[in-house]
């Protein structure tokens, strides 16, 4: 094995920057700190270092941000990796806060930013901290299996009114996502999901490039109240319920009244109440007639009831209004299919490529890809939605394994049939696909 030794690169408080010992063919480096700390690191997508190459972008630029900001109070640094932002932020002399939930990078910060404290903690799942007088998150929702929940914990974790500053990567049509990088994001995206977090965008830093970002502020609102009520009632199957609910509630904001527009057109889809499902969309199409969603809803609606141009027209239309879009991609190809429309896989592509751990639409590319005989491909994409370690349902294991099966490699597609009937024993998908492995096995 080569090892390579890095030398501490310069930087205003040297004694907290490491040496690095490792293999620049693996990634695995071990940082030396001057207090005798010796903490191994593992440079990949996940996160960069200082003084060490890496494929994660740099993000120091949207720390910077945060000194125009008339604010006073802690800074939360949410998933601040090896503390190079929460570092800027305490040598500017902002009382910072941390949050991050790799142990290793944990402790990476905490020696090369002796000044701020460190939480380990999963903004997923808590708010482990409050009264934070502002917040940054950059390069770290793309990351996380649900950006959502994220985004309203770190809510949780700041004070009303608190500002928070959103950097994250600009989805392209034709970008390549490394694992553990789930998502980029479209400024309609990015904007959108903060709203329904509880936050409201206040101004734009950069919507061109490699980064997405904007700084926002937390809002109180009692519509995020009823929207929360209305998504427990789905879970509960009382999808009118929750309908009627979000039909009742009324707010000044128009980003928020198109979310609850949106959130009604999708809970009659579920309903299987069409008309009233339309009436929803076209609503909030009149509001925003750039966002893809209205369009999409639209779009399955007039699929389902058989009108295909129509659902093909509203289609293209949502992805013109927003290219990058996974889903108005992956409705495209869906229509696509229905008309056996040539551009259909090709679509399949785009909309993995935009959303590669999307086990929907990674089946979806797999069916696509075994009609046109693409067995390798389609292999290839469910091989990457596994890097993210997620669990997925049986038909991402039979789909995965007929694939396998016609690939010519039997022994495996009888291991995702294995899985598959783990995950759901009663599954006679499985038992067929497991049967014919078998078959073609004695064969």
């Amino acid at each position: 094995m080569t090892t390579d030794r890095i030398p501490a690169t310069a930087h205003s408080a040297v004694s907290t920057t490491p040496n690095y010992s490792g293999d620049l063919r693996t990634g695995l480096f071990m940082a030396e700190f001057k207090t005798g700390a010796r903490i191994a690191v593992n440079v990949s997508r996940a996160r960069t270092y200082p003084g060490l190459a890496s494929t994660a972008p740099g993000t120091l630029p949207f720390y910077a941000a945060v000194e125009d900001l008339n604010l006073e109070g802690p800074v939360l640094d949410a998933g601040c990796g090896s503390g190079e932002g929460a570092r800027a932020l305490s040598e500017a002399g902002r009382q910072v806060v941390a949050v991050e939930i790799d142990r290793a990078s944990a402790h990476f910060a905490r020696e090369y930013a002796p000044g701020i404290q460190v939480v380990e903690a999963d903004l997923c799942l808590d708010a482990p901290v409050s009264g934070m007088a502002a917040a940054v998150v950059a390069d770290t929702l793309g990351h996380a299996a649900d950006p959502e929940f994220f985004l309203r914990h770190v809510r949780a974790c700041m004070a009303p009114g608190a500002t928070l500053i959103v950097a994250e990567p600009l989805a392209q049509v034709a970008q390549r996502l490394i694992a553990p990088a789930r998502r980029a994001f479209t400024k309609q995206e990015l904007s959108a999901m903060l709203t329904r977090a509880g936050f409201s965008v206040e101004g734009w830093l950069t919507t061109t490039g490699t980064f997405v970002a904007c700084v926002a502020r937390r809002i109180e609102d009692p519509v995020l109240l009823e929207l929360d009520e209305a998504g427990r009632l789905a879970t509960l199957g009382r999808f009118k319920d929750a309908r009627e609910l979000l039909e009742r509630t009324r707010t000044q904001r128009s980003a928020l009244t198109l979310e609850l527009l949106l959130a009604q057109g999708e809970l009659a889809m579920a309903e299987r109440a069409g008309d009233v499902a339309a009436r929803a969309f076209f609503q909030a199409r009149d509001l925003d007639p750039q966002d893809a969603r209205a369009l999409t809803g639209l779009s399955r609606i007039a699929l389902t009831i058989g009108e295909s141009q129509d659902a093909l027209r509203l289609a293209v239309d949502a992805v013109r209004a927003q290219p990058a879009s996974a889903l108005a991609t992956a409705t495209l190809a869906i229509v696509g299919e229905r008309l056996e429309h040539p551009e259909a896989f090709n679509a399949w592509r785009a909309a993995v490529n935009l959303a590669p751990d999307d086990v929907g639409i990674v089946t979806g590319l797999g069916r696509a890809a075994a009609a046109r005989g693409e067995y390798h491909y389609a292999i290839c994409a469910f091989d990457r939605a596994r890097a993210y370690g997620d669990e997925f349902g049986p038909e991402f294991h039979v789909t995965l394994g007929w694939l396998l099966l016609a690939d010519g490699r039997r022994h495996d597609a009888a291991l995702e049939a294995r899985h598959a009937q783990a995950l759901s024993p009663e599954d006679e998908s499985a038992r067929e696909l497991y049967e014919a492995a078998q078959v073609r096995n004695v064969d």
